[in-house]
């Protein structure tokens, strides 16, 4: 997607299919150009967000939803 207006239609679009989205932050890790957001989804599942910037705006982004495989 790309741009506000995507995004914004992005979640609406969740939020109508899972009203009860939530997130609870466990952590978040910094580098030079990316940002590691890891959190609890509304189900207890552990998620992480990727966003990788570029002069200061977010430029591609990922989540990561599977299994935890370092247990």
């Amino acid at each position: 997607m790309h741009g506000r207006d995507a995004l914004r239609a992005y979640w609406a679009a969740a939020l109508e299919r899972i009203p009860e989205l939530k997130f609870e932050v466990v952590d978040v890790r910094v580098s030079i150009h990316a940002l590691v957001i890891d959190y609890l989804n509304q189900i207890g599942g552990r998620v992480n967000e990727v966003l990788i910037f570029r002069d200061g705006l977010v430029i591609s982004g990922f989540g990561a939803y599977g299994e935890t495989l370092a247990d």
